[in-house]
């Protein structure tokens, strides 16, 4: 949630979020409940589909903006991840007109991954 009277352009403020595990800390995510292998699928997912399918990319996933939350009941002991990605004050946009071909970035981006993969 932003708090837009306490925002300007320059600062934005949010809520605080509680319970938020560092992405990169698999000791605290077992602890947690959560499988760091699972985590980072989840994060690889997120990002694929902003790039392969919105085609808007968030543009500072460094390990200070990208928590992961314990939620609900995964079953055998464990929880579901919940990704939370802070920061959102700067984004890619892949969908405008680059390249040769003027197609858009994320296009091409997905057209280099389909030859990769079909090789």
């Amino acid at each position: 949630k932003v708090f837009r009277s306490l925002s300007s352009k320059r600062v934005l403020t949010m809520e605080h979020c509680d319970g938020l595990l560092k992405a990169d800390d698999p000791e605290a995510l077992r602890a947690a409940g959560l499988d760091p292998e699972e985590c980072g699928e989840l994060i690889c997912d997120s990002f694929a589909q902003m790039i392969f399918l919105q085609g808007r990319v968030h543009a500072d996933p460094h390990v200070g903006n990208v928590y992961i939350r314990a939620q609900g009941d995964a079953g055998a002991g464990r929880k579901k991840p919940q990704l939370v990605i802070l920061d959102h004050g700067l984004y890619h946009d892949l969908r405008g007109g680059h390249g040769p071909q003027n197609g858009s970035l994320r296009q091409q981006f997905c057209q280099y991954w389909e030859a990769c993969c079909s090789r």
